[in-house]
């Protein structure tokens, strides 16, 4: 009975698991492309670095515009468009210019964001956003948009 209670005792002592980041984005389905007003296949152009351009610096809501030139137009956008997109880096900033991404996006209020007009975004934990140009979505985008 001792050797119980005292491993009772340890185990409400003993830390929890956790995960680094716990409400991980979906993986991208139909749903993601029929309400995200943008989709399109980009290289990132201009990766920013201005912290002056950052909205609400070491906030959760921490976002820093991004230029995507459009290589592959799916919804909402033109070929060789580019496209501003607001990102959320406060878990880092690990994107580079060059870099390909599957972008699904809409536009909201940046009132919310301290920033004065409506922006496209890609928030962590939410569906739209970047997704890796990948088997499981060029699958997608050729079934869902009839390549």
């Amino acid at each position: 009975m001792k050797k119980i209670i005292l491993l009772v005792i340890i185990l409400l002592f003993l830390p929890s698991n956790s995960v680094a980041l716990s409400c991980a984005k979906p993986k991208l389905s139909e749903d993601i492309l029929r309400f995200s007003e943008l989709v399109f296949k980009g290289e990132l152009i201009d990766n920013n670095r201005d912290e002056n351009l950052v909205a609400n610096p070491f906030h959760a809501n921490n976002l820093k515009p991004e230029v995507f030139k459009v290589i592959k137009a799916f919804k909402g956008v033109k070929k060789n468009e580019e496209i501003t997109i607001f990102r959320n880096v406060y878990w880092g900033d690990v994107s580079k210019n060059g870099d390909i991404q599957l972008v699904t996006t809409s536009k909201i209020n940046g009132g919310r964001y301290g920033v004065s007009k409506n922006i496209y975004i890609a928030p962590y934990c939410k569906a739209t956003g970047y997704y890796t140009y990948d088997h499981h979505s060029v699958n997608l985008l050729k079934n869902y948009f009839d390549e």
